[in-house]
């Protein structure tokens, strides 16, 4: 589902969206299902969040619509990439950070840190680094 017109083809259930009426459209009841029609399935993967559902229900009332800088045939995750800013790193925690994985860069120049739900990248190329004690 790359692409708003394939969205909207649908498949075994046709267009999966009811312009303007959430509650008759296929894709919340998917989403919303507690028996194993739900998507994502149960098997593979957590229920969306009802803040994210609530997203979804008011822009199918909203008409369902595709942004107007947008085609029908427009490739949706390389267009989500292009706008798509993420919120930027806490300057301060209350609390240390859980730190999930780390890896350079192959030119050795920064390091990509993992971490509560976000990634920082560290500019290390000219660190000075320091001797263990």
């Amino acid at each position: 589902m790359t692409k708003y017109e394939s969205f909207r083809k649908g498949g075994t259930k046709d267009d999966p969206i009811v312009p303007g009426k959430p509650e008759e459209s296929y894709l919340i009841t998917v989403l919303t299902a507690t028996t194993k029609i739900r998507m994502p399935p149960m098997d593979t993967g957590d229920a969306l969040k009802k803040e994210e559902i609530a997203v979804l229900e008011q822009w199918i009332k909203e008409g369902g619509k595709l942004d107007t800088a947008l085609t029908p045939k427009s490739d949706l995750p390389k267009e989500l990439r292009i706008r798509w800013v993420p919120p930027a790193p806490k300057a301060v925690y209350t609390a240390p950070i859980e730190v999930t994985s780390l890896a350079f860069t192959p030119d050795n120049a920064k390091v990509v840190v993992a971490g509560n739900h976000e990634l920082t990248v560290w500019d290390v190329a000219g660190a000075k680094l320091e001797k263990p004690h």
